[in-house]
């Protein structure tokens, strides 16, 4: 049974680190573990003597934790993840904790203490689990893990989702701000692979496929216009 706790006394001071939209950061942690920082994302750890505490403040991480002897325990919300070696993928969605288990297993709760004795939820590879009151589980499809895998690596990856969550997302990994300019497009549905840094081919694919322009602001870029579709199959390799 491996039982921690948020009282035992640290070995190291906490560290921290951030991202504005538009940027990523990959940090080291001690046991060989390292933390890729989705843009506007915030998150701070410790070290204890016997496992390490990571907290997401805010926004998206994806993690690795190869064969080390420290334990990993991710909090978010009012949720934590202890993790065992293997690659996640961790949010905040609504103020949830938000966890896609990619290779591995993790062990969850909604109090300061997480068992990994089978006593609490435990999310496996190609699962992901939504942390509230509640405990949502569900399985991922590969399409899914794709989107996961493909943003640490400056991709961004959609798979039959509404405009608006396709922009949120967007608008968290690229340095250009998207708007809506008419509230109705945010309901269609779009898919497709592309680059996170640059907008204009995804920008270039809605044109092509719903008749949405792109107009530019100093602020921003506006979509407007556009053919009412329900779904689309917009499948534009990233460039």
């Amino acid at each position: 049974m491996l039982a921690i706790g948020a009282g035992v006394l640290a070995d190291s001071a906490p560290s921290e680190a951030h991202t504005r939209a538009g940027e990523r950061r990959m940090v080291a942690l001690p046991g060989a573990t390292s933390i890729v920082l989705n843009g506007d994302t915030a998150i701070s750890w410790r070290k204890h003597d016997k496992h390490i505490e990571v907290w997401l403040e805010r926004g998206e991480i994806a993690l690795v934790l190869r064969e080390a002897p420290l334990p990993l325990l991710v909090h978010g919300g009012k949720a934590s993840a202890l993790l065992e070696p293997g690659r996640y993928n961790a949010r905040l969605t609504g103020g949830l904790l938000d966890v896609g288990v990619i290779r591995g297993t993790a062990a969850l709760s909604i109090s300061n203490t997480v068992s990994a004795d089978g006593s609490g939820s435990i999310v496996k590879a190609n699962e992901a689990a939504l942390v509230g009151r509640e405990t949502h589980l569900h399985p991922m499809n590969s399409k899914q893990v794709e989107a996961l895998l493909a943003w640490p690596h400056g991709e961004i990856v959609f798979n039959d989702e509404p405009l608006s969550v396709a922009i949120e997302r967007y608008n968290r990994q690229s340095p250009v701000r998207l708007v809506l300019g008419d509230p109705a497009l945010g309901n269609i549905r779009v898919g497709g692979r592309f680059t996170s840094s640059n907008p204009n081919s995804f920008l270039k694919a809605l044109r092509a496929s719903f008749d949405i322009r792109a107009e530019r602001t100093d602020k921003a870029v506006v979509l407007m216009g556009g053919k009412k579709f329900i779904r689309s199959d917009l499948a534009v390799p990233a460039s």
